[in-house]
């Protein structure tokens, strides 16, 4: 369940919430998803339920719970061990700032979260990833769970990050693009 997608003919891909897509088109109008870049359409438009965009039945979209693989598409990236002594000693460098921006999208993040997502981190390696700029580190951090879960300090509902789709050739980075992506 979706509340934005973005127009087929748009080159830009820019997202339009719902409430905007049904005036401006109408609830027939399919949409992209801008992870997945699949058709999506609207459901509950003309009912009680709440309007939202949903994908296909069958879509493969890691935005859809039973298809969510936490930094299941890093595993086949291409690696070089020489980079991840730089990649770490960064980390550490800026490890107050990386927590911050990590908890700029979780709210209520726990330092024992933090520390988890860097357990995992250290498990995937994500240290070493080729093409990885430093600065999206903290983005891939956010992948490192299966969820954050509701928690008593300002987290209302579980949530989880997936990683804008590469292109279907293996080995390249989600960001190792002409364009960066937008998106996590």
């Amino acid at each position: 369940m979706s509340s934005s997608a973005y127009h087929l003919n748009d080159p830009e891909k820019k997202l339009i919430s719902i409430d905007e897509w049904v005036k401006k088109y109408s609830p027939n109008t399919v949409g992209g998803c801008r992870v997945c870049h699949e058709q999506m359409t609207i459901r509950g438009a003309r009912s009680q339920q709440k309007t939202h965009f949903t994908h296909k039945p069958n879509s493969s979209c890691p935005t859809i719970v039973k298809n969510h693989r936490p930094y299941d598409v890093l595993r086949d990236v291409e690696r070089d061990p020489t980079l991840a002594s730089f990649a770490k000693q960064w980390a550490i460098d800026n490890l107050e700032s990386i927590h911050y921006k990590v908890k700029k999208y979780v709210p209520g993040l726990t330092w024992k979260e933090f520390h988890q997502l860097l357990t995992v981190a250290n498990e995937v390696d994500i240290w070493s990833l080729k093409s990885l700029s430093h600065d999206y580190i903290p983005y891939l951090l956010l992948t490192c769970t299966d969820k954050f879960e509701k928690n008593k300090y300002g987290r209302k509902y579980d949530c989880f990050f997936v990683l804008e789709t590469s292109p279907t050739t293996g080995g390249v980075l989600w960001n190792d693009t002409t364009e960066g992506k937008k998106y996590i």
